[in-house]
């Protein structure tokens, strides 16, 4: 038996897609397993918010019988604290949005923090997108679950690349599913070694000859 996170046929597929249509768009036909890499390409546009129709399906927090999944999957997000009463941002330093909130040791925690140049005590609210993100890869890393799903959303090409550049030493069992959000593949270039499929529109239907 596999004692990754209970995992009993590391054969099986972590999460795949039998191809479903949502919001306009067709989700095709896709799977990942153990240590293998996909990498999603949707367009982000106005009148389709991807966060709203295929994140979703992907995370688990809706059900379809066309997406199955296995083991712990983690959605992975810059790191922020959460926002107190009207709006006020809570007093999360970057260190304790790392020690207490996720779990990862001080000698790790201080790591992370020099990788960013980030001092300890700076709220994890006041650092750049860029800098967050790395954090949150840096402690995902720590625990690693079995399917890390993730989006760059908003992050430089430069943050981009080094993030790719930080998964390609990550644990060879951890799986991948990058959302590709950003089509510009001369600044944004695919996740590399993962196989790519579109999440396409759907054609309009012709309307009818009267």
């Amino acid at each position: 038996m596999n004692n990754m996170n209970g995992i009993e046929d590391q054969r099986l597929p972590l999460l795949e897609s039998s191809g479903l249509e949502t919001g306009g768009r067709f989700v095709p036909r896709f799977q990942v397993g153990v240590g293998q890499s996909v990498c999603l390409h949707v367009e982000h546009q106005p009148e389709f918010p991807w966060y709203d129709w295929i994140l979703p399906l992907l995370k688990g927090d809706v059900e379809h019988p066309a997406i199955g999944r296995r083991g712990v999957h983690f959605y992975m997000r810059a790191a922020s604290a959460d926002r107190g009463w009207f709006g006020r941002l809570k007093g999360t330093t970057a260190l304790d949005w790392l020690v207490k909130r996720q779990g990862v040791p001080l000698h790790e925690a201080e790591r992370i923090l020099k990788l960013v140049d980030a001092p300890p005590n700076i709220r994890v609210n006041w650092l750049p997108l860029n800098e967050r993100m790395t954090i949150a890869l840096e402690a995902c890393l720590v625990h690693p679950p079995d399917l890390l799903l993730f989006d760059t959303s908003g992050c430089a090409p430069d943050t981009v690349q080094s993030l790719f550049d930080r998964l390609a030493t990550r644990p060879p069992q951890l799986a991948l599913v990058y959302l590709k959000t950003n089509l510009n593949y001369d600044n944004y270039p695919c996740l590399p070694g993962a196989s790519c499929h579109f999440i396409a529109a759907l054609s309009p239907q012709p309307a009818a000859v009267e």
